[in-house]
């Protein structure tokens, strides 16, 4: 019987060895570099029956490898209000954002810039370790703050419609980008593509491999004019705006010297606030009498026209897939950490299909999380929010996690447990105020058009 103990005994001590063995041969780096990238509007119950039916293997590959997330979001679910949040590990009312426009001098309303945020971004608490980041198209980034790295703010993408479309002079709008050199660079990449290639709207439409809903729709509902819907009438801009986003990031892929990229994408949002109407007919007549009822939607409903919707949305995620391929493929080779989330998702209610102006009784639709890395456990669901992202990013870099922060770490998605310290983060610089009249119309149309206000 002793005999047995003691076998059992070493048998016990060589499986503990061999399990730290494992966790010790996990190759952490001392100075990780990290990926961020936002998928505006993406949510799990869109995403998962598409798994389901093989649609979107890479997805599935991506959940499998990941600690993966039903990303908490929290009400006004507004993405300019949200994203900063992600970027700070603070609230609205900490970081200055609270919704999409306010009222200055005059009774005028205004857009929120990042000349109001109260708090520093990820970006800049990088820069004053002095890592260098590159951040891409995030919401409220205008005008960029002036960080070790580079930033091309959401106001980018706008300011290169009126220099190509509008005829305007692109020395006017040097400042959506941090440092100028990189503007000017910008600047001639889209010269090249959009003048010189002479790249159009169906040229774009191929390389997105996102089909021409406008005309679809003319087919679908038998009419000529597609601007009644107020996204369609609006929607080469749109595409425009997506091209530059990902043309922009693979320019930048391409930089090595970097400790933290940041990539935001709007279309799967912009895009889902108008897709039923390619629902089927019949089936959408009979949603929009339920709708009319004003009666609570039954989970078992809402499920079914998420299931119905979702063949609807999958072009528009399919091509997101080969541009996450690209950045996995390069994060895996540098043996990088991986984000992958959206702000929020969309909810059926009595208003509609929407993740706004919901009823106060329904809480903020949730978004999706996947973090990837060296030691990130796999095919694991972890409880995270909005908050948490910029204490996490802050957490397996090894600096301190900001003391005022709303957010924690998502310590569960990681195997290796690292040391936990805090620090006070300040905003070191005040960004100056900057007002372009014309580009604040052209956000102000576009919040119109989507129906934010």
């Amino acid at each position: 019987m002793k005999r047995i103990n003691v076998i059992i005994a070493i048998f016990l001590v060589v499986i503990i060895f061999m399990g730290t063995s494992c966790k010790n041969k996990i190759k952490i780096p001392k100075n990780p570099k990290v990926y961020v990238i936002g998928i505006d509007g993406a949510d799990w119950d869109i995403i998962d029956p598409l798994i389901k039916q093989g649609k979107l293997s890479f997805f599935k590959k991506l959940k499998e490898e990941s600690s993966w997330s039903r990303l908490k979001s929290f009400r006004p679910t507004l993405s300019a209000v949200i994203w900063t949040s992600i970027a700070t590990g603070d609230t609205m009312i900490k970081h200055g954002i609270v919704d999409w426009l306010f009222v200055k001098e005059n009774n005028i309303k205004v857009p929120y810039s990042n000349a109001e945020k109260r708090v520093p971004s990820i970006w800049e608490i990088f820069s004053n370790f002095g890592k260098k980041s590159i951040v891409l198209h995030w919401y409220v980034t205008y005008p960029p703050d002036h960080i070790k790295g580079v930033m091309v703010s959401d106001i980018f993408s706008v300011a290169m419609s009126e220099v190509f479309f509008n005829n305007k002079d692109y020395k006017d709008f040097k400042d959506t980008v941090y440092p100028e050199l990189y503007y000017n660079k910008m600047y001639r990449l889209l010269k090249k593509e959009l003048t010189d290639n002479n790249i159009g709207y169906k040229e774009m439409l191929k390389y997105l491999e996102i089909p021409d809903y406008i005309e679809i729709y003319k087919k679908t509902y038998n009419e000529e004019n597609a601007k009644r819907i107020p996204i369609l009438s609006n929607w080469r801009m749109y595409i425009l705006k997506d091209y530059i986003a990902e043309k922009t990031l693979y320019y930048f892929l391409r930089k090595s010297k970097f400790d933290m990229l940041l990539w935001y994408s709007r279309m799967p949002d912009v895009f889902k606030h108008f897709a039923s109407i390619f629902m089927d007919k019949t089936y959408l007549e009979k949603i929009n009498k339920l709708l009319a009822s004003k009666k609570p939607i039954p989970e078992k409903t809402e499920k079914e026209f998420e299931a119905k919707l979702s063949p609807v949305v999958e072009p528009i995620l399919k091509h997101k897939e080969k541009l996450l391929k690209a950045i996995y493929e390069k994060a895996k080779k540098e043996n990088a950490y991986l984000i992958i989330l959206s702000d929020h998702g969309f909810t059926l209610t009595t208003k509609g299909y929407d993740h706004h102006g919901l009823e106060k009784r329904i809480k903020a639709p949730d978004g999706i999380l996947m973090i990837l890395g060296p030691d990130v456990k796999k095919n694991h669901e972890v409880k995270a929010s909005v908050l948490d992202i910029t204490p996490t990013i802050l957490y397996l870099s090894n600096k301190p996690l900001g003391k005022d922060m709303d957010g924690k770490p998502i310590i569960d998605a990681f195997q290796v447990r690292r040391k936990i310290t805090f620090k006070k983060y300040k905003k070191k610089q005040k960004i100056k105020k900057k007002e372009n009249k014309e580009i604040n119309k052209k956000i102000m149309k576009d919040l119109k058009t989507i129906g934010y206000i």
